[in-house]
């Protein structure tokens, strides 16, 4: 008997170290956690509240004390306080000459922007442009405008050069293009778009975090009040696989936060508060942790949190940092699920705007059960993490998109996700969950019909009570948006009835479908309406109208279950308006 707990007492023991040493393989050799002497906390405390308080004067004494501080205890740690560049801008978004040629596609998007049909509803969506979206980013000015960042062009080529942002005044009726760039020997793998503003501030900018094929990670800014050209700032240089960016919200010298991915090392940097955007410094290897799959949020008075899955494990962890992304300040990991590689994924953070630790943190996340994808979520309430729980589990779900209002207090979250057969099969649906402080509603779905697949959703809110959503069409074609407080009406109803004042038609809706699609159009007198339909060799396949109409707003349905699938055009002819559009048809 003393021999078997004698081996009992060895097997716990192993497996002890086992389980030890599984959790601590996202360490990279040789790096550790880095030792924060007690004056030097004081120090990090006292410049934490000078920046709270927005004493910027004492902020920057502190600062310098600080470095000099380390300079004598651990210089290393001291150089981590340091400029990443310089702050002089580029005029292009890769650095090369204006007016560089194009190296991808020689092709001038059209000079007109198609406005979409204003078919409001929280089930009816409104297509913001039918170009192709391989990344988006939303997010909400102080003063109510929508910005939303797309990846591709606007003229339906496949190469990655361009990027356009919409905006919208009216809360998502009617969209314009407010900008764009693009780059002359790169392509863009990722954007992030920052309202970069405050209320009653003149400092107010538009921030587009970017990065190209090749990891280089720059930021683009342009002011708001008064649009004129880009400026560029790199970020890093290189390697970078992948990032995610906040803001904290002060009333002046606002700081942007980022966290990367570079060649698996999870590192934080921070922009330089009175750069607005242009000086990012102190950059830090978080805890000497290889990681990839991030997500990053800013919570209030300097508490920020960032969350990875673990390079080696596939465990998912959550990291914070009460002081600003301070670079000596991130805390030990905490593991919020065990996995392994690839059964953890797609991480969502957010924190409400309230002083830690009375904040609340939530973390959405994909986890691979059987051959399918769930949705869980994970809690931190009161500092103190609740175990994940199913947040979504029937179907194939994917995509989790997060947001909080922007009301200090507030615990009203906003969930998006798209959902999908097993196996990733359509249809795909964008569906919708809010968060109350205490608990998350059911799901619905608010995306239109029964397409082949939509993708990639953004979620977010205009006024503290409203939601919003952005989110990719099927195969990257176009990016559709919702608002839930556009009322439910028909298509045909109502906001059809509106009397127009110049000739438009929208892009069919939806697009691709199978087999059946509508197309709206309005003409603002009373003209002789002909709508043809066409193959690609320009033959006339079948006509849609072909007769009189008085002013006003039209819907016209087409069934194409005799036709195979394909490109096809659809051209309208009314008065001396004549315009054609394309359209796919997928079985």
């Amino acid at each position: 008997m003393k021999l078997i707990l004698m081996i009992l007492t060895l097997l716990c023991c192993l497996s002890a170290s086992i389980i030890a040493q599984a959790q601590n393989n996202d360490i990279a050799t040789g790096q550790e956690p880095i030792f924060v002497p007690e004056n030097i906390q004081l120090l990090v405390e006292q410049i934490t509240n000078a920046e709270n308080n927005e004493n910027w004067q004492e902020y920057t004494r502190l600062r310098e004390e600080l470095i000099q501080e380390w300079q004598q205890i651990n210089p290393e740690v001291a150089k981590l306080y340091s400029n990443s560049n310089s702050g002089t801008p580029d005029l292009t978004a890769d650095g090369k000459p204006i007016n560089s040629d194009k190296l991808f596609n020689q092709n001038t998007p059209e000079e007109e922007f198609e406005l979409p049909m204003e078919s409001p509803n929280w089930g009816n969506d409104i297509q913001i442009t039918s170009g192709k979206a391989y990344d988006i980013s939303m997010d909400v000015s102080e003063t109510g405008d929508i910005y939303v960042a797309v990846d591709g062009r606007k003229d339906g080529t496949t190469t990655k050069d361009s990027v356009y942002i919409y905006k919208s005044t009216n809360g998502g009726l009617t969209w314009s293009e407010w900008g764009f760039t693009y780059a002359s020997s790169h392509t863009f793998d990722q954007i992030e778009l920052m309202c970069f503003d405050r209320a009653g501030s003149s400092e107010a900018y538009i921030l587009l975090f970017f990065r190209f094929n090749d990891g280089w990670l720059r930021v683009a800014r342009r002011d708001m009040n008064t649009p004129a050209g880009w400026s560029y700032y790199t970020i890093v240089s290189e390697g970078v696989l992948d990032f995610a960016v906040d803001r904290n919200y002060s009333s002046t010298n606002y700081r942007a936060i980022c966290v990367y991915d570079s060649s698996n090392y999870i590192f934080s940097t921070r922009s330089e508060p009175a750069s607005y955007g242009t000086v990012w410094q102190d950059k830090v290897n978080i805890g000497g942790l290889v990681g990839r799959d991030l997500d990053f949020a800013y919570g209030w008075n300097g508490a920020v949190y960032t969350t990875f899955n673990g390079n080696n494990s596939g465990n998912l962890y959550a990291i914070e940092n009460i002081n600003y992304a301070d670079p000596a300040s991130w805390g030990t990991q905490y593991t919020i699920a065990q996995g392994n590689v690839d059964t953890t994924r797609h991480a969502e953070i957010i924190a409400s705007r309230e002083d830690d630790p009375n904040n609340k943190v939530i973390v959405l996340f994909e986890k691979q059960v059987g051959s399918t994808y769930g949705i869980y979520n994970a809690t931190r309430d009161n500092n103190v993490w609740d175990p994940y729980i199913g947040w979504v589990t029937v179907q194939e779900n994917k995509w989790p998109s997060m947001y909080v209002t922007k009301i200090t207090g507030s615990q009203d979250f906003r969930g998006a996700f798209e959902q999908s057969d097993a196996g990733n099969a359509p249809p795909r649906l964008i569906k919708y969950k809010g968060y109350n402080g205490s608990s998350w509603s059911t799901s619905f779905q608010f995306s239109d019909g029964d397409v082949t697949g939509l993708q990639k959703p953004e979620v977010g809110d205009i006024d503290g009570s409203t939601p919003i959503s952005a989110f990719v069409g099927a195969n990257y074609d176009g990016v559709y948006f919702d608002n839930a407080s556009w009322p439910l009406v028909g298509i045909g109803d109502d906001l059809l009835t509106q009397t127009p004042t110049k000739f438009e038609i929208s892009q069919n809706y939806p697009n691709p479908f199978n087999p059946t699609t509508s197309i709206q159009f309005r003409i603002p007198e009373n003209s002789f309406v002909s709508l043809k339909i066409y193959n690609v060799l320009g033959k006339e396949i079948a006509t849609l109208l072909n007769e009189q109409k008085n002013s006003g707003s039209y819907e016209v349905n087409f069934d194409a279950t005799n036709l195979t699938s394909g490109i096809y055009f659809y051209r309208i002819e009314a008065n001396s308006f004549v315009k054609t559009k394309k359209m796919i048809l997928i079985k």
